[in-house]
């Protein structure tokens, strides 16, 4: 639904996904050193996803854990994995 829209209002990513599965929005955030990339599950199973990031040029493998969100954060320059955060670990106690 997200490329859908995107799509029909004339937006290009900064970014592309090969195969991108139903369910996954993927949400770059590009500051002045960095790009960071927000990626929601609406799914409810995990989710494979290969995404090229067109402004620092690094290719990303990743695993999207079912109804989770993902942060990964990219040298802007280099387009090196600066952080990772797959969110807290459940259940939460």
């Amino acid at each position: 639904m997200y490329r859908h829209v995107l799509t029909a209002i004339g937006i290009e990513p900064g970014f592309e996904v090969h195969d991108l599965p139903s369910g996954i929005l993927v949400r770059p955030q590009v500051f002045k050193d960095a790009v960071l990339y927000l990626l929601v599950s609406e799914s409810s199973a995990d989710q494979a996803i290969d995404i090229r990031d067109k402004l620092s040029g690094a290719n990303l493998k990743l695993n999207v854990p079912a109804s989770r969100t993902k942060l990964v954060l990219l040298d802007r320059g280099t387009g090196a994995v600066l952080a990772q955060y797959d969110g807290p670990e459940w259940p939460m106690e």
